[in-house]
Formats: structure tokens, C-alpha cells, sequence
């Protein structure tokens, strides 16, 4: 069978994240469905109204978040209760921390991580292949520490300084300032400011990039959902967002049992 055909270009893992997006719930499945119909369009209409088209495709990174948003909090992850469907910066900011994480995890890891789709079972499921390592099947189940060799000061890595970086090379004076000013990209495309109004004369390349984010954070969408009870990594991802957004987390999850293995892994390792 032929993949379906779309008006944007997207690529082979693309199309497969897409296909997979009907083993998701309702809930989660018309959000993530509308983000791709929202570039679909977007591409569609560029040459006509390329002020619309990027609000359209700031919509689809809006609606892929609010599909992640909406998977964390029916597997239940600690606190995802704080996230709210219709707060502009809540959603808004969720692309911008995950390349802050990516950024944090990259020269910790020392190697590049590969997504691949499987779609052997009845489901899709997402698993990281990395070189000269073992297949991990759940790619959020992991947990990227940072600290010395001898794992005295281990921790889970910080992904607060990315972020922060992030905003400053954005010209924000801090993280909430940097969310702010995104959710409020799409009032700048409809309406005129004092100094004029904001015409975009080639959108081809703010969808693309807005293409992109859809499809990562649709691409963790279906890992979150492939696993029925909160993984690591997203646990430890979604608290640090939280903070950054100065939401109040009652009870923060307690990684001790966590640092405490991978300390023996590291003396074990040392030993041998």
C-alpha cells in the first residue's frame, strides 16, 4: 500500500510517525491529527497568504504540544495536572525546552542516538538504537546523568543553563520572557503594531522549521503513549519545564534509587 499522500513534503519516518497516530486515544489522536492537517495547509495556502500560512503552522506546533500535554497526563505523569490544553505558553514552549534537552543530552552522551519505528507488534513502538550498544525499547525510560567518574556528585543532568542560553541567543532576558514573546508570535502575524506591521515575504522556511517541530514532538507523543506507566526521562524533562515556567511542583519525584544503581554501575565499572 502506497503512503497517503500530503501537499508538504515530508519525509519516510515522517509519514510513519503519521500512520502511527491512529494507535493513539481520541484525545490524543485528533490533536496530533490536526497538527499535521495545520502544515498540510499551511504549505497549501504559503503563496497565497504567507501570513496565514505561518499562523497555521504555528497552530500545528501549538496542537502537536497540546497532544503531548494531553498523553502525559492520561499516563499519569507526577504533575502534568500543572499543564493547561489552553495556556498559549504552556504550549508554546514545550518545542523550545525539548531542543534545550537535546542540546543538554548531546556532549553528555558522546553519541548520536537513532529513532527507529517498529511497527512488528500491533502497535508502533519507538526504541533508540545507538552505536556499539544494545537496542533500548523505551527511548523516555532512560535517564541522562550528569556528575564526576566516580559518580560521588552524580545527578540528573540540569537542562536549565540550555534553556536559558536558549532565550538569551533569542534576545530574551529570561527564560520567562522567551516563552512569553512565543505564544504571542501569532497576534504579531494578525494585527499592527505601533512601529508598523510584520510582513513575511518567504514562509517556506518558518513552515519547514515549524514542520520539524511537529514531527519531533508528535515522535515523543508516541513514545510517551507506547508505555502505560511514566518513564524516566520525561518524568525528570517534564518537572525541569515546569520549573522554568515557575510552576509550583507539590511533590518532585525522588530519583535516589536511580543514582543510586547507576553509582554502583560506575564502581563496577571502575573496578573491572
Amino acid at each position: 500500500m502506497e503512503p497517503q499522500k500530503y501537499p508538504y513534503p515530508f519525509r519516510e519516518i515522517e509519514l510513519k510517525i503519521i500512520e502511527s497516530l491512529d494507535s493513539l486515544v481520541a484525545r490524543v489522536r485528533h490533536r496530533a491529527r490536526n497538527s499535521v492537517y495545520c502544515i498540510n495547509r499551511a504549505w497549501e495556502i504559503k503563496d497565497i497568504d504567507p501570513n496565514m500560512s505561518i499562523f497555521r503552522a504555528i497552530t500545528a506546533e501549538e496542537e502537536a504540544a497540546t497532544a503531548l500535554i494531553c498523553a502525559l497526563q492520561l499516563r499519569k505523569y507526577p504533575s502534568s495536572e500543572l499543564l493547561d490544553l489552553y495556556n498559549h505558553r504552556h504550549k508554546s514552549g514545550i518545542y523550545p525546552f525539548v531542543s534545550a534537552i537535546l542540546q543538554s543530552c548531546g556532549p553528555i552522551a558522546e553519541i548520536t542516538p537513532q529513532i527507529k519505528l517498529s511497527h512488528q507488534r500491533k502497535r508502533p513502538e519507538f526504541s533508540l538504537m545507538m552505536a556499539g550498544c544494545a537496542e533500548v525499547p523505551d527511548p523516555l525510560n532512560i535517564m541522562v546523568f550528569d556528575g564526576s567518574g566516580d559518580g560521588e556528585d552524580l545527578a540528573p543532568v540540569d537542562f536549565s543553563p540550555a534553556m536559558k542560553m536558549l532565550a538569551a541567543e533569542r534576545g530574551a532576558s529570561s527564560v520567562a520572557q522567551f516563552v512569553k514573546e512565543e505564544a504571542n508570535l501569532r497576534n504579531r502575524l494578525l494585527y499592527a503594531l505601533d512601529n508598523g506591521v510584520w510582513r513575511v515575504d518567504k514562509p517556506e522556511q518558518m513552515i519547514r522549521e515549524r514542520a520539524k517541530h511537529v514531527m519531533v514532538l508528535l515522535g515523543i507523543v508516541l513514545a510517551v503513549w507506547q508505555v502505560r506507566t511514566p518513564q524516566m526521562l520525561a518524568i525528570h524533562a517534564l518537572e525541569s519545564y515546569l520549573k522554568a515556567l515557575g510552576l509550583k511542583i507539590d511533590k518532585p519525584h525522588d530519583f535516589s534509587d536511580v543514582i543510586a544503581k547507576q553509582r554502583e554501575l560506575l564502581r563496577n565499572a571502575k573496578k573491572s
